[in-house]
């Protein structure tokens, strides 16, 4: 009877893991699945991040630009209006060169 037992519950192991098998299998196939997206995820994070660090350099380099150029600009406006101040001078210059000329006429007159 013993051995009759024993074959007994072996079978009913070999039953309940041959039922279980099946949910097994389903969640081997799952942990796939879940490896395979986490792979995927981690790719396109990687590529994001490598987008991110790529327009973050293009940003920095077109700051930089600017930066240049206002300064550029800045000296250029600053170049102008020493020119203007010239011209004005020039011009103050000739109006008392002609003031004078006209108090010597006045004088002499």
């Amino acid at each position: 009877m013993r051995k009759s037992d024993d074959a007994r519950r072996d079978l009913q192991a070999a039953t309940e893991l041959a039922a279980s098998k099946p949910l097994l299998d389903a969640a081997a196939a799952g942990l796939e699945t879940a490896h395979a997206d986490l792979e995927n995820v981690a790719s396109e994070a990687a590529a994001r991040s490598a987008r991110y660090e790529s327009e973050k350099a293009r940003m920095t380099a077109e700051m930089t630009r600017i930066q240049q150029e206002s300064k550029q600009l800045a000296a250029v406006d600053v170049t102008a209006a020493i020119a203007e101040t010239d011209r004005k001078l020039a011009a103050n210059r000739e109006a008392v060169a002609a003031f004078e000329g006209r108090i010597e006429g006045a004088i002499r007159a």
